[in-house]
């Protein structure tokens, strides 16, 4: 977690952040951005490169253009 992330969710207020700082605390005894700040998180692939999602959004299959493909030699 990078110093600008922790920043962010320090300074969101909203009641529903609020409430999961307040349990995250009584439960563990440490914030939530003293927590993150010791933790590193590895780059994974998004969600949308996997082809089982990208077939339920929608998207075709992509095939490359073979224009010779059916081409027959004249003799």
């Amino acid at each position: 977690m990078n110093l600008y992330l922790i920043e962010k969710l320090r300074r969101k207020n909203d009641s529903r952040s609020q409430k999961l700082k307040m349990t995250f605390y009584q439960q563990h005894q440490l914030t939530v951005e003293d927590y993150l700040s010791k933790r590193s998180f590895p780059p994974i692939k998004p969600i949308y490169e996997y082809p089982a999602w990208q077939m339920v959004c929608g998207q075709t299959k992509k095939t490359l253009s073979q224009p010779l493909l059916n081409y027959v030699k004249e003799k």
